[in-house]
C-alpha cells in the first residue's frame, strides 16, 4: 500500500502532525454531518454550566490561541480526538467521562488501549466522573468541581469543551466509524459483547499486531484486530481495529459484511482463527 504524505509549506508532516490534521478535519466533518441531520449537542445538567463560555468541538478547533489548560467533557470518539489533538499541541488536558471507561459504547479491550494511550500523552483521564459544578472565576479562568475516585477536586481551566454527544439515534451499526488519533481506532458492526447479547452467542477472533513483522517494523506493535462472527452462519458481524492504518484496514471488514461473507472466507486472506 502506498504511504500517504501530508505536505505543509513544502514540509512533510510527521505522523503526530498528520494525526492532528486528520483529527481536526474529522471533527469538523462529523459536526457538519450531525448538524445537517438536525442533531444538537447534549448539554449536561450541571449547576453553573450556563455561566461559563462552553465550547463546542467546532469552537475548540477555531480557537485563535492555544489554551494552557482544557477540560473535555465526554470521552466518546469526538472527546478522545480533541483531547489527543490538544495534548499533542502542549495543552494540559483533563478528559472527563461519566462511564466506567473512555469510548464507553465500544469494545472493552479497545477502550482500555485507548485510555492507556491518552494517559501516555499526559492527559488526565477521569472515568466514572461527575461534574458537580461549573464556576465562572475571574481572569478568564473557569472552575470545574469534579467527583472522581471518591474525592472532590476543583480544577482551574482556561477552556471547557463539551463533547458529551448529540441528540438522535447515533451512527448505524453498519457504518464505518474511525477515531483519528495516534494510533487510529476503527470499527464497523457489532462488538463481541453486543453480538452475544443480540444472538446469545458469537465467535470472536483476535490478532495482536505485535506478532506481525510489518507492524513491528513500523512501530505499530501496540494495536490489535478483532473480528466478530455469527456462531452458526459464521457471517461477519463486526470488526474493531487499533492501528496507525485502522481507517484504511476497516473497509475490508465492512465490505465483507456488506457481501455477507463468512469468517472462513475472510480467513483465506490470512487472519486470526475464530473461537
Amino acid at each position: 500500500m502506498t504511504a500517504m504524505h501530508f505536505i505543509d509549506n513544502g514540509r512533510v508532516l510527521a505522523p503526530a502532525e498528520r494525526s492532528a490534521c486528520l483529527a481536526s478535519a474529522a471533527c469538523l466533518a462529523r459536526a457538519k454531518r450531525e448538524a445537517e441531520a438536525g442533531r444538537e449537542e447534549i448539554v449536561p445538567n450541571i449547576p453553573g454550566i450556563g455561566t461559563i463560555h462552553l465550547l463546542r468541538p467546532t469552537d475548540a478547533l477555531a480557537l485563535k490561541r492555544l489554551p494552557k489548560t482544557m477540560a473535555v467533557i465526554g470521552a466518546g470518539p469526538t472527546g478522545c480526538e480533541l483531547a489527543a489533538l490538544f495534548a499533542s499541541f502542549g495543552t494540559r488536558v483533563l478528559l472527563l467521562e461519566r462511564g466506567a471507561a473512555v469510548l464507553p459504547r465500544g469494545d472493552a479491550e479497545v477502550s482500555s488501549l485507548v485510555g492507556a494511550r491518552l494517559s501516555g500523552l499526559g492527559i488526565e483521564v477521569a472515568t466514572s466522573a461527575e461534574v458537580l459544578e461549573a464556576i465562572n472565576a475571574t481572569g478568564a479562568v473557569y472552575g470545574l468541581k469534579v467527583l472522581a475516585n471518591g474525592s472532590v477536586e476543583t480544577h482551574a481551566l482556561e477552556a471547557v469543551v463539551l463533547a458529551a454527544g448529540r441528540t438522535g439515534t447515533g451512527v448505524p451499526s453498519t457504518d464505518v466509524r474511525v477515531i483519528l488519533m495516534a494510533p487510529e481506532v476503527a470499527s464497523v458492526g457489532l462488538t463481541a459483547a453486543e453480538a452475544k447479547k443480540k444472538f446469545g452467542s458469537a465467535l470472536a477472533g483476535r490478532c495482536d499486531l505485535s506478532v506481525l513483522p510489518r507492524a513491528i517494523a513500523e512501530g505499530n506493535a501496540g494495536g490489535l484486530v478483532k473480528i466478530v462472527a455469527h456462531a452458526k452462519t459464521r457471517k461477519i458481524l463486526g470488526c474493531q481495529i487499533v492501528s496507525s492504518r485502522a481507517g484504511e484496514m476497516i473497509h475490508e471488514a465492512a465490505l465483507a459484511m456488506r457481501l455477507g461473507a463468512t469468517a472462513d472466507r475472510l480467513a483465506e486472506h490470512g487472519g486470526a482463527p475464530m473461537t
